[in-house]
């Protein structure tokens, strides 16, 4: 009954069908709030993709019937989530394209101007403190790339970038007389070249050098071996050997107690390069890989 009126049956099922109406309607907006609360939050780094679903051939809407109160009370089924694609191919990184790997510069070499002690009178450290406070004096207005005093010979190295520039600045020392009064006079070096080392290297590689040798001819004959085994094992070093670059041996060292002996070698900056950037500091020498390092101020 309806305000104490009864109600025919069409009054039933115009009021279920209005119910069944607002039902729909309330499914509706729970829908959108679903969808609108699922929407992924995407970075701009992650594409995402949402996948249409199939179009099907429309259909003719079926002509609408009263619901029976089974049909009304069926429960509207859950929306689905919409179908995500997420892009996870690699990107190229923006530094390694902005930051390329640079090449490493390759070692420079100097033309050298030595200026040494004529007597052994004149070697001494004040001395030649003296001389170099006179070279940097006369040079100061000419292009050097160092200038320097060894401790032990008390001869004084300077360092310019050509040729040309070190032979004027040899001019310029010769006129002016200025080593007269301490007994130094100048000399022509031959470029300076870089100087590396390897050490804890096993005296087994020397094992074919000849026992009754001694003095400078077993030293040579130990060098000479030290070269045959670099050559034999760095495919790198032997193409630029081959092509008149510096390889020498410049002192071996040994340590008796460990049985290992200590190389410094003297090579051209493209030898240099070649061991300590493309080899990764690398030497093989035998059945083992050593550790290769710059070397300063070796005595050659």
């Amino acid at each position: 009954q309806d305000n104490g009126k009864s109600l025919t049956s069409d009054d039933k099922f115009n009021k279920i069908d209005k119910r069944v109406d607002d039902l729909s309607k309330s499914m509706l907006e729970i829908k959108l709030m679903l969808n609108k609360f699922m929407s992924p939050h995407t970075s701009p780094s992650v594409s995402v993709v949402e996948v249409p679903k199939p179009i099907s051939s429309p259909k003719t809407p079926p002509s609408r019937s009263k619901p029976s109160y089974a049909e009304a009370a069926k429960p509207t089924p859950a929306c689905s989530p919409p179908v995500l694609q997420v892009d996870l191919s690699p990107q190229a990184s923006v530094s390694s394209l902005s930051n390329p790997t640079s090449t490493p510069p390759k070692s420079n070499s100097s033309e050298i101007l030595l200026v040494v002690p004529s007597s052994n009178e004149s070697k001494t450290a004040e001395n030649a403190q003296k001389v170099k406070r006179v070279l940097e004096n006369k040079l100061k207005d000419t292009q050097i790339e160092f200038i320097r005093t060894n401790p032990k010979s008390m001869k004084i190295v300077i360092g310019f970038k050509t040729k040309a520039l070190r032979d004027a600045g040899k001019d310029k020392i010769d006129s002016a007389k200025i080593l007269d009064a301490f007994h130094y006079h100048t000399k022509s070096g031959s470029k300076m070249l870089p100087k590396i080392y390897l050490s804890n290297v096993s005296e087994d590689i020397l094992g074919e050098v000849d026992e009754s040798l001694e003095g400078v001819e077993r030293r040579n004959t130990e060098k000479a071996v030290i070269i045959s085994k670099i050559l034999d094992k760095n495919p790198g070093v032997v193409e630029l050997k081959s092509a008149g670059h510096t390889l020498d041996v410049v002192y071996i060292n040994r340590n008796e107690s460990s049985k290992t002996i200590s190389i410094g070698l003297k090579v051209s900056p493209a030898i240099r390069e070649t061991i300590l950037e493309k080899q990764g500091g690398n030497l093989y020498l035998g059945n083992t890989r050593y550790q290769v390092k710059d070397r300063y101020h070796v005595k050659s």
